[in-house]
């Protein structure tokens, strides 16, 4: 190969909503806010194990996106609503149609964890299973092996996402 990888950190993605968005009575109990996220002190009992209690829940989907097999995994059996609401192609884009409560959305994280700002109007559901994970990688080239800049860069860069709060 013609690079070297290396992974940094694990990725778990979430499921958001706008807490005024209509969220059945079965799936309240397991909301995390914000603040319960960035505290570290995550209640493992919150963690939701079965996803059908968001089968008519709307989605706002990812059309391009290296989540996508994975949110289609979470849903495919037992989906009943329409999925797709609205496209758009930017993380962010989704994001905020996701927080003025047009639906739901599969996210990850990473940016919410590192986010300076704490957003009170969103729940947060945590899946229990690790398979909706990723690991994500930093890639070099041989060339670089021996540089103790890109080492140092690479230890940085895992320390930052060693000390986030674990999901």
């Amino acid at each position: 190969s013609r690079y070297l990888y290396e992974e940094i950190a694990k990725d778990k993605l979430l499921i958001a909503i706008n807490k005024n968005h209509p969220v059945p009575e079965s799936l309240k109990k397991y909301a995390f806010t914000s603040e319960e996220l960035l505290s570290g002190n995550i209640d493992e009992s919150k963690k939701i194990e079965d996803l059908s209690l968001f089968k008519s829940v709307p989605f706002i989907p990812y059309q391009d996106s290296i989540h996508i097999s994975m949110v289609n995994k979470m849903f495919d059996h037992y989906k009943t609503v329409p999925y797709n609401i609205q496209f758009a192609k930017h993380s962010g884009v989704h994001y905020s149609l996701m927080a003025a409560g047009v639906g739901a959305l599969v996210f990850p994280s990473i940016p919410i964890l590192c986010s300076p700002h704490i957003d009170k109007d969103i729940l947060y559901f945590v899946p229990k299973s690790d398979e909706f994970c990723h690991a994500l990688y930093v890639a070099r080239t041989h060339s670089t092996d021996k540089n103790p800049i890109v080492h140092a860069y690479i230890e940085s860069a895992k320390d930052v996402y060693n000390a986030l709060p674990k999901l």
